[in-house]
């Protein structure tokens, strides 16, 4: 067993530096979209279940998935930023200090995961009671958020992990673990929740425990396989917590700054009401979901790009992003047809009102046609982060959302309404897009003169 992860380790590697890269990007994307697939329903297990249980538990939940997403975008980020430093140092076959780095990125993980525990329990009631939530709800929310604060140490340490394995180039393990970690939730949160055959029901603190519990199984299996790709020793634990730190930051800012303006947006629709207050919403996990193909291929394209750059192949990297630009071009335009032709079936499917039904007809006709922008501003930005670059990324992005996007959106709500709201996305990213991409293309220029 060994001795095969030993090979499967060292064949992702040649396959990166010097395998069939079309053929590679796709294998690899399929693969990290389902695990995404997965992670998604997680959250809509979670509420399935709870929905269940009461109005009032659903409530709380509501409450709770601004905070739960931004503490998972922060170990996210960090896990993201290991995977990046890791991947350079594969390349150049500097296994000294990938194991160095590796052990100091899973290390900083868990003190991140720590802290998030013990500053979530000592203001866990004065968030919520800034976000207007009913004492009831606080009380409600006090323990729930107490498991939920003690697996994100769980989660810190697992996303940790299963990123020095993409670093290495595998996208099959981490997202098998990622599914299985899915698996076992839906299997353990009815039975924690309403109970079972002697177990007792935990009601709103069951669905908590339930992913505390699937999250530290696929801790375990992590941990089981992550020592076939590194050397983990004690004095490597605090090495060159810096250079994690600072990809870390700015990829941080990057995901917070998307919420933030979808709020904004959303104050700007519900002047023209509920309906379109309503498709925006729905709009918008429409997005989520048609664009989970895109960013697996921007995930995919992180270490392929790591690799290679820390092997100094810079033809490799251009020849990738030229080919994961055709991907991102061919998709998005493909759906972004395929939704227009499907646009008031879909409305259909979620509610009965035709006022709804009709904004959000009008929102998927306009904002899919940037999808394919889309794309290819998120491979951008996963290669800049990757050449040493993510303060750069990150200013592109708050450029796009808030001197652009925004101020776009604004003008658009004073002239054509919630039409020219829709529209400032398209073409915002447009003028985004061509930001990025010659950034990109002058940073690898620069960088293979010095």
């Amino acid at each position: 067993m060994v001795f095969a992860y030993l090979w499967r380790r060292m064949k992702n590697v040649e396959l990166i530096l010097r395998g069939n890269i079309t053929s590679y990007l796709f294998k690899h994307t399929l693969t990290i979209f389902v695990g995404l697939v997965a992670l998604s329903s997680l959250a809509l297990i979670d509420l399935y279940f709870i929905g269940k249980i009461g109005a009032e538990e659903l409530t709380a939940v509501t409450f709770a998935a601004p905070i739960l997403l931004f503490c998972i975008n922060l170990l996210l980020s960090v896990g993201a930023a290991l995977m990046i430093v890791v991947s350079k140092l594969v390349g150049s076959e500097d296994r000294d200090n990938i194991n160095r780095v590796s052990s100091a990125g899973i290390y900083l993980a868990v003190v991140i995961g720590v802290l998030v525990f013990m500053m979530g329990l000592y203001y866990n009631d004065s968030i919520f009671s800034f976000l207007k939530a009913e004492k009831h709800i606080v009380e409600l929310l006090r323990s729930y958020m107490f498991y939920m604060y003690l697996a994100f140490i769980l989660l810190s340490l697992m996303v940790a992990c299963t990123n020095v394995m993409r670093a290495f180039g595998d996208v099959t393990l981490p997202t098998t673990i990622m599914a299985t970690v899915v698996f076992l939730n839906l299997i353990l949160d009815p039975i924690l929740i309403f109970g079972w055959k002697g177990i007792p029901a935990f009601g709103l603190n069951g669905a908590a425990l339930a992913t505390m519990i699937s999250i530290a199984v696929g801790l375990l299996i992590s941990l089981i396989f992550l020592f076939k790709y590194i050397s983990f020793k004690p004095s490597y634990l605090i090495f060159r917590w810096d250079e994690i730190i600072k990809v870390a930051v700015p990829v941080t800012f990057s995901k917070t700054m998307l919420p933030f303006a979808n709020g904004v947006i959303t104050s700007m629709l519900a002047v023209w009401g509920h309906s379109a207050v309503t498709a925006y919403g729905i709009g918008y996990r429409v997005d989520l979901l048609v664009l989970l193909f895109m960013m697996a291929m921007s995930i995919v394209v992180a270490p392929f790009v790591g690799l290679n750059f820390g092997a100094r192949n810079f033809q490799r990297i251009r020849d990738c992003i030229k080919i994961s630009l055709r991907f991102s071009l061919i998709y998005g335009i493909g759906a972004a047809i395929l939704i227009f032709f499907i646009r008031y079936w879909i409305g259909g499917r979620f509610t009965d009102d035709q006022s709804i039904i009709n904004a959000l007809a009008l929102y998927l006709l306009i904002v899919p046609t940037g999808y394919f922008l889309n794309g290819i501003f998120f491979i951008g930005n996963a290669v800049l982060d990757t050449l040493n670059r993510p303060m750069i990324a990150a200013v592109i992005t708050f450029g796009h959302l808030f001197i652009l996007y925004l101020p776009m959106a604004s003008f658009g709500n004073q002239f054509l309404g919630k039409t020219g709201i829709f529209m400032a996305y398209p073409i915002s990213s447009f003028i985004a897009t061509i930001v990025v991409l010659l950034v990109v293309k002058n940073t690898i220029q620069k960088l293979e003169k010095q």
